[in-house]
């Protein structure tokens, strides 16, 4: 007769995956940690491409339509956000060079 704990066991001798020898079992642990080692140097090593700020105002407006569609946003939030967007517009004003004397006369 079969009951609920026969249904259980029925593939309990069932080999589902292969034992790892010792051998494979030391080349698995040293390749996770040669991984690790070397995801960490990368890390350190490559310093990534400076944001432009043409991407840094597009990521604040991104940012603004996102919590414009929140309820629970605070004025707090849109006053930063525009702090944000003042401090890019002077980062970009005072990182301009001026080339010629009439490069600045509107």
């Amino acid at each position: 007769m079969r009951t609920f704990h026969t249904f259980l066991k029925f593939d309990e001798d069932v080999i589902t995956t292969a034992a790892l020898t010792d051998e494979e079992i030391v080349v698995s642990v040293t390749k996770k940690e040669e991984d690790v080692s070397k995801s960490e140097d990368d890390g350190e090593d490559r310093i990534g491409e400076p944001v432009s700020v043409n991407q840094a105002s597009e990521a604040v407006n991104l940012l603004t339509r996102f919590y414009e569609d929140c309820e629970n946003t605070t004025p707090e939030t849109f006053t930063m956000l525009t702090k944000m967007l003042k401090f890019i517009s002077v980062h970009y004003i005072n990182s301009r060079k001026q080339s010629k004397m009439t490069d600045f006369l509107v």
